[in-house]
């Protein structure tokens, strides 16, 4: 009798033991600073000044210090107004600022790209020593040179797909030159592991405005063999060619978006996107992290955030977040379009997003899920499983302990 309640007690010792690293692998998810926005993009001049702010949020509303420091080409350009700052724990943000001032000339045209970083400050042992890491929040400086003549800046994103089913290729160009396109068109070529040629490709064509960005959308429907293949995307504009390819992956999700929650929202306050995802694949995925972008209805990008860099653990589930300050850019009631990038190994997953802003409440339709945006707070998805699988596990070990004592009382009789 005593060797059987040993292994009973070791049961469910097993299982509240699993119940704790539940937790704590949830918990570990999740990073204590926030930042927004996203990027703040401005176009060179000479000599050009700005005040720039932005905001750090405390997540997990904790005492703590925040370092803030600067990486990139323009790094010796910028200014803080703070380099050090203390949150308490009933402090949710802070709006800090940084002031950049350009040189009188750039020797290359282009995007040149600085990074604000801001970073808790570890907490000090008994002997002096800083114990712990903590990941760094990035809002991004760019500063645009134009290109002389005519000059297109290319992106490619790539929405995967199963065999048979439909594969969209986004082409995503901006005239970044001093002169408008009057014609430019995407091709397509897709190749397999030997360089042969799948498919052919080819997009509409269309006139592109100085400083105006425009998405060539190619869907293909993947009658190939399953495996991982090159898009090779060509755009030819007024007599002008630009390349830019990435693998690609048919059969085979290495991540996959399961959600995406944001819980006590206000217009003018700011939105905290949870975003969920799997990893499919059997080993650990790098350096893994996602973007939002919402457009106006001039498809202008009035939000772009993005989350802090991750690594995924094999068949695990982690939890990234980004921000969207509503307060700035007078952000209005009403609908607007924007798409999920989830960036990982050179490649990308991509969903667009329909987003409908109301003064208390953010409804969120992502193509191929529903994400359940709440105003008025509760518990996200995720929380409410942890929740279901612990108060289980509970009943689980009461009712063994009922069962055991019942069964000791009537032998007793």
């Amino acid at each position: 009798m005593k060797i059987r309640n040993k292994n009973n007690m070791r049961i469910r010792i097993f299982y509240l033991a699993i119940a704790i690293l539940f937790v704590i692998a949830f918990a570990q998810n999740i990073c204590a600073l926030g930042i927004t926005p996203g990027r703040a993009v401005f176009d060179y001049a000479p000599g050009r000044q700005e005040d720039v702010s932005f905001k750090v949020i405390n997540n997990e509303h904790k005492d703590m210090i925040v370092l803030i420091y600067v990486e990139g080409e323009l790094s010796q350009n910028i200014a803080l107004y703070q380099k050090m700052v203390e949150f308490k724990a009933d402090e949710e943000e802070k709006e800090l600022k940084y002031t950049f001032n350009l040189p009188m000339s750039l020797e290359r045209p282009g995007t040149y790209k600085t990074r604000i970083m801001a970073m808790e400050v570890p907490e000090k042992s008994e002997t002096g020593t800083f114990v712990g890491a903590t990941p760094a929040v990035t809002t991004e400086l760019y500063i645009k040179v134009p290109y002389p003549g005519k000059y297109l800046e290319m992106d490619l994103d790539i929405k995967e797909s199963d065999v048979n089913e439909t594969t969209r290729f986004i082409v995503s160009t901006f005239n970044s030159g001093e002169e408008k396109i009057a014609g430019a068109y995407a091709i397509i070529n897709i190749l397999n592991k030997t360089n042969d040629i799948v498919a052919t490709l080819r997009s509409d064509t269309a006139g592109i405005d100085l400083k105006q960005r425009k998405d060539f959308i190619v869907e293909w429907k993947a009658n190939a063999l399953p495996g991982s293949y090159v898009a090779r995307a060509t755009v030819i504009y007024d007599e002008k060619t630009d390349s830019i390819e990435k693998l690609f992956d048919i059969g085979t999700v290495k991540i996959e978006l399961v959600d995406i929650i944001v819980e006590n929202f206000k217009l003018g306050g700011i939105a905290k996107f949870t975003i969920i995802a799997d990893n499919k694949w059997d080993t650990e995925i790098k350096d893994v992290y996602s973007k939002i972008l919402i457009f106006n209805s001039l498809n202008e990008t009035i939000a772009d955030s993005k989350s802090a860099t991750m690594d995924f653990p094999a068949f695990k589930r982690t939890t990234m977040f980004a921000f969207w300050d509503t307060g700035v850019g007078n952000i209005q009631e009403g609908d607007y379009k924007g798409r999920i990038t989830i960036y990982y190994s050179n490649k990308t997953i991509d969903r667009e997003i329909n987003a409908k802003v109301r003064a208390e409440e953010l409804k969120v339709e992502v193509v191929g899920l529903t994400a359940k945006v709440v105003g008025t707070g509760g518990v996200g998805s995720s929380t409410f499983w942890l929740i279901v699988i612990v108060i289980v596990l509970a009943l689980m070990n009461l009712a063994w302990f009922i069962y055991f004592k019942n069964k000791r009382h009537h032998k007793k009789k």
